[in-house]
């Protein structure tokens, strides 16, 4: 979905997949909402969505938020093309308003600085301060609230 193609079409049926893979796609995507409404029509029902999404809260893109603002980085959240950041309240939030129940959740992560991260979350009570990236599951809703194809 770009200014250019806004146009979702999948040259297969709608309700096909029982599972659909997001590889840090919601990161690059315009409208990461409107992407999510439209994939969930080509899941059957029940069916999974599983996203590999980076954490803007990781305490190395901190860290380079304050020693160098927003410059991109070769990986994490601040990466080239990425043009949206998302927490882990941000991202389940997302899902919930695109049709999706998170059924689990991984954490793919590490510190540079172990000592800080450790001091920061217990400051904060932030859990996700060394969560590079989220893998998250979440099925799709059958009630949800819009009626199918009747959102811009």
């Amino acid at each position: 979905v770009t200014p250019d193609n806004p146009e979702f079409i999948l040259p297969v049926e709608k309700q096909t997949f029982d599972v659909l893979i997001s590889y840090h796609g919601l990161e690059k995507a315009l409208d990461p909402e409107r992407l999510l409404l439209e994939l969930r029509k080509y899941l059957v029902k029940d069916g999974l969505f599983i996203s590999m999404t980076y954490n803007i809260g990781h305490v190395s893109t901190i860290i380079n938020l304050f020693k160098q603002g927003w410059i991109p980085t070769e990986d994490g959240a601040l990466k080239e093309g990425n043009i949206r950041h998302f927490s882990y309240d941000s991202l389940k939030d997302l899902l919930v308003l695109s049709g999706f129940e998170m059924t689990g959740e991984d954490i793919y992560g590490f510190s540079e600085a172990p000592e800080l991260t450790n001091s920061l979350i217990q400051i904060t009570r932030n859990p996700y301060l060394n969560a590079l990236s989220f893998i998250v599951r979440s099925k799709r809703v059958e009630a949800f609230p819009f009626i199918e194809g009747t959102y811009p």
